[in-house]
């Protein structure tokens, strides 16, 4: 029966209005499960391969059919909510006409077009013909598919979401039954397996379409029906076309790796078909979450209840939700509700605009003309184009060439901007290092007391080295570096040299996450490649003669003769996380050196985790571990606490008895020996094989502590020899033998980039 969702308690409702939908779209997915089974027992490995390779294509429509109907079912919904229910049936009635419309045009282009389709997927030809004919007769069913979603879309939009769920319950044991039927008795093959699944839906489809007339007749309406309206379309257009684009992007990146999988034989199609039909169950109960909140929602906004959509949010994202607008950006409903409390919320900038200027340089960026350009605040005074200022950290005058305000995507050159105001200006700055965000700008003939008090300076926490693979790129690396410090204060550098990788730069950053993002955008905006070194923090190294020295490099630490005790950062970190997890993550925090601090429940369901830890333990793959055993939904937090004294040493790694400085890195002494090992595993699978024997040690000092032996690559030297004399086979092994010894000597081993990047992540597991 029809469930008006703007009634009762909302989590309550949506729960139970949301497991029906679940468990349905489970049984639409046993559609091409029961084929690949059914097809693969008793048809053959090439018949579901088949199948499989038809699954990405069939995909596609889906995603087509579920977009719009999503889309539909919120239109639906809003008229349903809002007790219009003349509008709703002429909106069915619209949907089903159109979808039965797109479904035939499609089923064409499908039924046509199925031979280019797989050879443009790389089908190979032993399966083309099986492949090519499941296709065509599933295409033939395309209208059932389309009709039976939008009938699904409407019984979801009106609160019921129990029939379609019956309804796909009946059509999926049809499907079993004639499935085995078709192939097994009829001896019908992959045609027999499509044909099934055609016939299926079609029964679900006449019987849904039959049980929604009984229940529309049931609404009574002072309006009469339309069995089409072209405005309505229109509605439904705006909001389904956008959410069958959705729906096909993903759809398309399966269908362009299913094309590449193709490419590997009929045996591995088999497989990875079997892998995404397990793949797409465990991501549907997430995706009918998702739309039973919308339909939820659009029951209510339909029905002029937005404090229900509120109560929602609050109570399944956790958002505080009371204060919120209700607005929307797509028909103007309340806009200047928002503007109203920019005004009232945000205060207004005040200002002197007759004092002396001062303006607070929070952004720049390079331009290949105009130089450097400061993005400003102007606190006091007024800045025009031809004044003369003064950049007082860095102590140097220029003459103003432009000033303006920001447009989306663009600029408004001014003649002056003044106090209050945020804008840019221009100067001819040419040299990258004379400008800082957080310096104040004033004018040279009345300059300004003292400085504004600008930004607290960001100490970087971790460091590491960034080398260019082609060395020549040296100087291209230092003028990027120089550019990305123009609007990251927090990024240090310095020149660093390494007898692996050539020259380089030693970079500081506030984490792993902003070496991460200084990487990509060095990649993508510069196309640099790079390599860069295990990361590390900077130590304190108390020394037997009383100095103290700050270690950024693990290759600059002292003999252990000299060193009397080492200094660790340690830092407060702090994990929100759901109740179910807290287990898993005091688990990882006490193997990472934590110390346990104290834990708060925020609600019934999120805690917050404090812990006290060694800032050494988190760099590495902490985060990564963290999502792992959270599923994703805990979060960390951390800031700098205090140094304390640790049992740390530097671990070497050696390759073909080599010591490689750029993969040293410190550790602590009681998990050396497990860090050791995963590194020289690790290296093993990275690195490629020789023609001769390549050892790969981890050391501590002089001592070796984990060791592996890349096997060499072998030449059979006899392969030639077809009987003959012994001495002849002996001869050439033994030559064998001379030439492997002497390649052991003078041979050298490229280590690639992957090795470098391996330290960076040392799975815990």
């Amino acid at each position: 029966m029809a469930k008006d969702m703007t009634k009762g308690n909302p989590g309550k409702t949506l729960f139970f209005f949301a497991v029906p939908m679940v468990l349905g779209n489970l049984f639409q997915q046993l559609y091409n499960i029961i084929d690949s089974i059914i097809v693969g027992n008793y048809v053959g490995a090439d018949a579901l391969a088949a199948v499989g390779a038809s699954s990405s294509i069939t995909f596609l429509f889906v995603a087509i059919a579920t977009g719009l109907s999503i889309g539909s079912s919120v239109v639906i919904s809003q008229y349903f909510g809002a007790k219009r229910y003349g509008e709703m049936k002429t909106a069915i009635q619209t949907v089903l006409l159109a979808s039965f419309v797109i479904a035939l045009c499609l089923m064409l282009v499908g039924i046509f077009g199925t031979d280019a389709i797989l050879r443009f997927m790389q089908t190979p030809q032993k399966i083309f013909s099986d492949a090519s004919l499941y296709l065509k007769i599933y295409f033939c069913g395309l209208v059932f598919l389309f009709l039976y979603n939008m009938l699904t879309a409407s019984f979801n939009a009106i609160g019921d979401s129990k029939s379609p769920l019956v309804f796909l319950a009946l059509s999926s044991v049809c499907n079993i039954v004639l499935d085995l039927y078709f192939v097994t008795n009829l001896k019908m093959g992959v045609a027999g397996a499509a044909l099934a699944t055609d016939i299926s839906q079609a029964i679900s489809v006449v019987v849904s379409f039959l049980w929604l007339c009984t229940r529309m007749k049931k609404m009574k309406t002072q309006q009469k029906s339309r069995i089409f309206d072209l405005h309505i379309l229109e509605i439904v257009c705006n909001v389904a076309v956008p959410s069958m684009l959705q729906q096909s992007m993903v759809s398309i990146g399966i269908f362009l790796v299913q094309r590449l999988v193709n490419g590997y034989g009929e045996a591995v199609m088999a497989g990875y078909a079997a892998a995404t039909k397990i793949d797409s169950i465990a991501i549907l109960p997430m995706v009918n979450v998702g739309n039973a909140v919308s339909t939820f929602t659009a029951q209510n906004i339909g029905g002029k209840k937005p404090e229900r959509v509120k109560e929602e949010i609050e109570d399944i994202i956790g958002i505080p939700a009371e204060d919120a607008p209700c607005i929307s950006a797509k028909s103007g409903l309340n806009v200047e509700q928002v503007l109203e409390r920019i005004v009232t919320d945000l205060p207004a900038p005040n200002g002197d605009e007759n004092a002396k200027a001062k303006c607070l340089i929070f952004d720049s960026y390079y331009d290949n003309y105009k130089g450097a350009v400061a993005y400003v605040r102007v606190v006091d005074g007024k800045i025009k184009v031809g004044d003369e200022i003064k950049l007082m950290a860095a102590n140097k005058e220029f003459v103003v060439a432009e000033v303006g305000y920001f447009l989306p995507g663009n600029y408004m050159p001014t003649q002056e901007i003044k106090a209050g105001e945020v804008g840019y200006i221009a100067a001819s700055i040419k040299n990258l290092s004379d400008i800082h965000v957080g310096d104040t700008i004033t004018l040279k003939e009345n300059p300004a007391d003292e400085p504004l008090k600008g930004y607290k300076k960001v100490t970087p926490m971790v460091y590491c080295g960034l080398y260019p693979i082609d060395g020549s790129q040296y100087e291209d690396l230092k003028e990027a570096l120089e550019k990305l410090k123009l609007n990251d204060a927090a990024l240090e550098y310095e020149a660093e040299s390494s007898a692996a990788l050539g020259f380089g730069f030693r970079c500081g950053f506030l984490g792993l996450l902003h070496l991460e993002i200084i990487e990509e955008r060095l990649d993508r905006e510069f196309d640099l490649g790079l390599i860069t070194t295990a990361p590390s923090v900077i130590y304190k190294v108390y020394k037997t003669d009383g100095t103290i020295i700050e270690l950024y490099n693990p290759e600059d630490l002292p003999t252990s003769q000299e060193i009397s005790y080492i200094e660790e950062p340690f830092v407060t970190a702090n994990i929100l996380t759901p109740k179910d997890y807290v287990g898993n993550i005091m688990e990882l925090c006490q193997r990472r050196r934590g110390i346990y601090i104290d834990m708060k429940y925020l609600d019934e369901n999120r805690v917050t985790l404090i812990y006290e830890m060694p800032l050494n333990e988190i760099i590495y793959d902490f985060f990564d571990n963290l999502k792992s055993k959270t599923k994703g939904y805990a979060s960390l937090d951390y800031e700098f606490k205090e140094y304390k004294k640790s049992n740390l040493v530097k671990l070497d790694i050696y390759i073909n008895g080599e010591k490689v400085d750029a993969l040293s890195f410190i550790v602590h002494k009681d998990s050396s020996y497990e860090r050791g090992k995963k590194m020289v595993e690790k290296l093993k699978t990275v690195i490629p094989r020789k023609l001769f024997k390549i050892p790969i040690q981890a050391a501590i000092g002089g001592q070796v502590i984990a060791r592996e032996t890349i096997s060499a690559m072998r030449k059979d030297v006899l392969a030639k020899c077809y009987g003959g004399d012994i001495t002849r086979k002996k001869k050439l092994l033994e030559k064998q033998k001379r030439g492997k010894k002497k390649m052991r000597e003078i041979g050298n081993v490229e280590i690639p980039q992957e090795a470098f990047l391996s330290v960076l992540k040392l799975d815990d597991e």
